[in-house]
């Protein structure tokens, strides 16, 4: 059996998903109960978050996860191949390998699991602006000053999630009637409720037509909103 990787071994979970955001969730969930610490009786002073720091460890966490899915290969009796695959017939794959050349290989069974990635803003003038993704957030230095996240999957609520108890403005732009449309009306409102009481601005019904440059280098999004 072979493995044919063409980007980091572990896929988007390990490397942009649910590992890194997650961890760094974690970070943001610290402050967040730090700085409420006097509520519990418990007096720490003024809280700060090293947002360096706070990547360094999110990026020490997917190294390890990487290296246990790489030793346990071996065991499960895969060979990895590191490169890039397409069809060349019903049951072969031609690969162009990252180190260079090509490698053909056939197989009764063939499984395409091609990941995701960040879709690209389809609003007018999104091109012409700094635009993070859900990927590029999690490599800053430090946090925004502000933040619009369009709502499209989760992980813009845990990019929202980790930006807010770090003393960010963000505001979610979701263009359905309400967050979480896969889940009961109740849960979706509750959640809503919990993030506007973290802070969080949160617009439902609001369909971004147009981002632009304003003085000062801070991002104007223009939205229909409808409430």
């Amino acid at each position: 059996m072979a493995l044919v990787e063409r980007g980091q071994l572990g896929g988007v979970c390990v490397n942009t998903g649910c590992t890194p955001t997650k961890t760094m969730v974690a970070s943001a969930r610290l402050a967040y109960q730090a700085r409420r610490g006097a509520e519990y009786g418990v007096r720490i002073g003024p809280v700060s978050v090293d947002l360096a720091a706070v990547r360094e460890r999110k990026r020490a966490m997917v190294a390890g996860a990487r290296a246990n899915y790489a030793s346990r290969l071996g065991q499960d009796g895969l060979d990895l191949i590191e490169g890039e695959a397409h069809f060349t017939g019903p049951k072969t794959v031609e690969i162009a390998l990252t180190n260079g050349g090509t490698r053909q290989l056939s197989a009764p069974l063939i499984v395409i699991d091609a990941g995701t990635r960040p879709k690209p803003l389809a609003i007018t003038g999104a091109g012409e602006v700094p635009v993070l993704d859900s990927t590029s957030i999690m490599e800053l230095e430090r946090a925004p000053g502000a933040l619009d996240r369009p709502r499209r999957r989760p992980t813009s609520g845990w990019s929202s999630g980790r930006c807010s108890p770090v003393g960010r403005e963000v505001t979610i732009i979701q263009s359905a009637a309400r967050l979480l449309m896969i889940e009961d009306e109740d849960v979706s409102d509750e959640v809503a409720a919990i993030l506007r009481d973290d802070g969080i601005t949160v617009l439902t019904s609001a369909t971004p037509v147009r981002v632009e440059l304003a003085d000062g280098g801070r991002l104007v999004d223009r939205s229909h909103t409808g409430r």
